[in-house]
């Protein structure tokens, strides 16, 4: 596990898969003393879709920390399509900024693009 001092407060840093455990950002949070924690993901649509805005917003709540979520989007060849859709999550669960990069296979293989803070 990586964290690092800044000047906004101890960043720890996870990557895709580890949003799945708890467990890795309750050691970032409470042993590395991360107030920030940074997510770069490279969810599939189909679990973009279902997992990645609840598993944000569940890791900010269990840890009371930001989640900064970086979200690669798009298709990558005929059976690799990213979701997207990049965020920060408050304390509280609370989506405070959202890039709504949504990769969607009926917009004629396009992501949408827009920014909702």
């Amino acid at each position: 596990l990586v964290s690092h001092a800044t000047p906004m407060g101890n960043v720890g840093v996870s990557i895709c898969y580890d949003l799945r455990f708890p467990y890795v950002y309750e050691r970032l949070r409470f042993e590395h003393n991360a107030d920030i924690i940074i997510a770069p993901s490279a969810f599939t649509t189909s679990t973009g879709k279902a997992h990645w805005e609840t598993l944000l917003r569940a890791r900010a709540i269990e840890t009371q920390c930001y989640v900064v979520a970086a979200a690669q989007v798009g298709r990558h060849n005929e059976r690799r399509v990213s979701y997207g859709h990049g965020m920060v999550v408050d304390p509280w669960g609370t989506v405070i900024a959202e890039f709504t990069d949504a990769y969607d296979d009926d917009d004629e293989g396009h992501p949408r693009e827009a920014l909702r803070v």
